[in-house]
């Protein structure tokens, strides 16, 4: 995929802050589901996971992986350019999920995974706010890939399945005016 890019505006959910992708950039992006991408924000280079909102778009939380959030602040504008990773990146690895790796001997199984897959059991372990349901999703992800399991299975890809900024699976944005920059 080509270059894209657009200017849009921060929003806050919580204590994070958004960018919801102008649904004619989204539109143009190869799946509904997660799209890694690389690029720049304000023209500091980033990784993109660009998470489905639950709605047929796309949305990226920032975080203090990749650039310093300290100065940024709602209502603020920002240019993004993009372009799909081919090789994609790892998603971050919870402490609890790697522990159960660590601990289970599936850690050099967990390293034959494509990065998709990675990013999918990841998704589906974090789609719950109950600690009881995340802890029971762990030992199944666990009996799955000691099966052999590359993939969980039986979950919408499409679904906001981050708990801090969604609820039901879609992003808890308020209803925001959206335009691109092309």
């Amino acid at each position: 995929m080509t270059n894209m890019k657009f200017t849009c505006t921060l929003h806050q959910i919580n204590e994070w802050l958004i960018i919801q992708l102008p649904q004619d950039i989204s539109e143009q992006l190869p799946t509904r589901g997660l799209v890694l991408a690389t690029g720049t924000l304000n023209q500091t280079s980033i990784n993109f996971p660009f998470e489905p909102d639950g709605k047929g778009g796309h949305f990226y939380k920032l975080d203090d992986t990749n650039l310093d959030t300290k100065t940024l602040k709602a209502g603020d504008h920002v240019t993004v350019a993009f372009s799909i990773s081919k090789e994609g990146f790892e998603p971050p690895l919870p402490k609890d999920v790697e522990i159960m790796l660590h601990e289970e001997g599936l850690m050099a199984f967990w390293e034959t995974l494509t990065i998709k897959a990675r990013w999918e059991w990841i998704r589906w372990i974090r789609s719950t706010n109950n600690p009881e349901t995340r802890k029971k999703r762990i030992g199944v992800a666990y009996s799955k890939m000691n099966h052999g399991s590359r993939r969980p299975c039986c979950f919408n890809t499409n679904q906001c399945t981050d708990t801090s900024v969604a609820k039901s699976g879609v992003l808890d944005l308020p209803k925001i005016e959206i335009s691109s920059v092309l």
